[in-house]
């Protein structure tokens, strides 16, 4: 209860670090859609090589 009573002075300061923690989550979510979208784009493109090599 104490660290609660301590932080309400410092409201602004709370929620501009609440909206900081939010932005570093979307941020990280972010990161792991593209890291996926990188990773799912890859493997079409080794699929289309294979198919030039194989009809050229």
């Amino acid at each position: 209860m104490n660290e609660w009573q301590n932080l309400k002075p410092h409201g602004k300061m709370f929620e501009s670090n609440g909206k900081t923690l939010e932005h570093n989550l979307k941020s990280i979510v972010t990161e792991r859609e593209r890291v996926f979208l990188n990773k799912r784009d890859r493997e079409p493109e080794t699929l289309s090589r294979k198919e030039k090599g194989a009809s050229s």
